[in-house]
């Protein structure tokens, strides 16, 4: 059986950074039974813990409402939780966003994402303002 890869990332807690973990799962894992790759993804994305330094920004009770895939963009619905309980600073917001943008064009057939909020894409969330549709995010790297 294949093994799927796939990268999440964590924030560093002082910095607007972001640190990539290449993972990966049986292409029969019962995880993926009732889901696409990009639900398991986002949804192991909001469950995973912190490490040392780098934290998950992304609010613990974030819940993925829907995942709908448009040709190579995908549109996720979550709850309000991750608007409203968004910490931190505008960058540290847009590399929390760059943390779910990432996770998910790093998947095969995703070039583009669409965030949503309780199925409406909100003009703002914790003061930094939200694009239509986002491409993969380099900004957010140490390396930079």
């Amino acid at each position: 059986v294949d093994q799927i890869y796939y990268v999440l990332y964590l924030k560093h807690r002082d910095q607007p950074f972001i640190f990539s973990d290449t993972r990966s799962i049986r292409e029969d894992a019962p995880e993926l039974n009732d889901r696409s790759l990009a639900a398991f993804v986002v949804e192991e994305l909001i469950q995973q813990q912190g490490v040392g330094e780098l934290v998950n920004p992304i609010p613990s009770e974030t819940k993925l409402l829907s995942i709908l895939q448009d040709g190579r963009t995908t549109t996720v619905n979550l709850s309000n939780e991750f608007a409203e309980r968004m910490e931190g600073t505008v960058e540290d917001t847009e590399a929390t966003i760059a943390m779910l943008v990432n996770s998910l064009i790093t998947l095969p057939g995703i070039d583009r994402v669409i965030l949503q909020i309780e199925g409406v894409t909100p003009d703002k969330i914790n003061g930094l303002s939200i694009r239509n549709i986002y491409e993969f995010m380099t900004d957010y790297y140490p390396d930079k």
